[in-house]
């Protein structure tokens, strides 16, 4: 999500790149000094982003730690509380029987021995039960006991997930702002891109008119002469011919279009390079071809297309 920004930063950079005109060459302008702050700041906003990100995942991976952490606890308290009942259980049953038998029911046979032999047994008789009794009360205790830790881990388990929870949901609110404060940036970087491009394009232009103003080549018919176009298809002198008589100084005075293709400026950068002003035929016949070959193919389809729009 983050590398979606490449191409206008890319763009923003070609600001910084000396740019092909007849003009003198030009010196960093304002606009290439902030092409270099936005690339300063994209790239600022794009590390912060980055770490932001980063922080998040972490506190996923704590997130994730924390809630398998509390799966443990919570099976740990299951544990606990059948533990629990279990000795509930145990619990009870001592209690009926000491409610239906009577409390002092371990002790009968004690009271009713009369000799030195059952009196001894019947002592380790209610020992025992009374060790009994005891046993189940102290295990249904230690069984609360762990019970209540078990649950006092849960719920502090739950806090820190909760915790844990809050915190990646600011890193994600102030990734999602760093995000929305690269967008806008990039929009003004792009916005700032076509406003150089067009004023670029203008001032290309206007050099180019100056140009053919200064080379008495103002004229749609240009100086008049035209070049011979060895080895041309009839399709190309057809195309050729309508668009300017075979001249290559033909200049189109309420555009950029000019020479034996009358192809237009931004045509003429892209095929002739620092040359687009060129008057020379071979020259403007190889630009003339390359850009019918992008657009139709085959001369025989540009020219039937001129023969339909007038135009190709």
């Amino acid at each position: 999500m983050l590398r979606s920004w490449l191409v206008v930063v890319l763009l923003v950079a070609a600001l910084g790149q000396p740019v092909v005109a007849a003009a003198e060459p030009r010196h960093p302008s304002d606009a290439q000094a902030r092409a270099a702050e936005l690339r300063r700041r994209v790239d600022e906003l794009a590390t912060k982003a980055e770490h932001l990100a980063g922080a998040a995942d972490v506190e996923q991976a704590r997130i994730d730690a924390l809630a398998a952490g509390a799966t443990l606890r919570e099976r740990r308290l299951d544990e606990a509380e059948q533990t629990l009942a279990q000795a509930g259980v145990g619990y009870r049953e001592q209690v009926r029987d000491v409610y239906v038998r009577g409390p002092l029911a371990p002790f009968e046979a004690l009271l009713a021995a009369g000799d030195p032999s059952a009196l001894a047994l019947a002592t380790r008789v209610a020992a025992a039960a009374v060790e009994q009794r005891r046993g189940a009360l102290d295990a249904a205790e230690a069984a609360r006991d762990r019970v209540e830790r078990a649950l006092a881990e849960v719920r502090g388990g739950q806090a820190g997930l909760r915790a844990a929870a809050d915190r990646l949901a600011a890193r994600r609110a102030a990734l999602a702002a760093e995000l929305v404060a690269e967008q806008a940036l990039l929009a003004r970087a792009d916005a700032e891109v076509r406003r150089e491009l067009e004023a670029e394009r203008a001032r290309r232009l206007a050099a180019h008119r100056a140009a053919v103003e200064m080379a008495g080549m103002g004229r749609i018919t240009g100086r008049g002469w035209r070049c011979d176009l060895p080895g041309a298809s009839p399709a190309e002198r057809y195309v050729i011919a309508h668009e300017s008589g075979g001249d290559p100084t033909a200049a189109n005075p309420t555009s950029s279009a000019f020479g034996l293709g009358q192809l237009l400026l931004d045509m003429r950068l892209r095929y002739l390079g620092t040359d687009y002003a060129t008057t020379d035929c071979g020259a403007q016949l190889t630009a003339f071809r390359a850009y019918v070959r992008d657009r139709y193919g085959t001369a025989e389809r540009a020219a039937a297309f001129w023969v339909t729009h007038h135009w190709y």
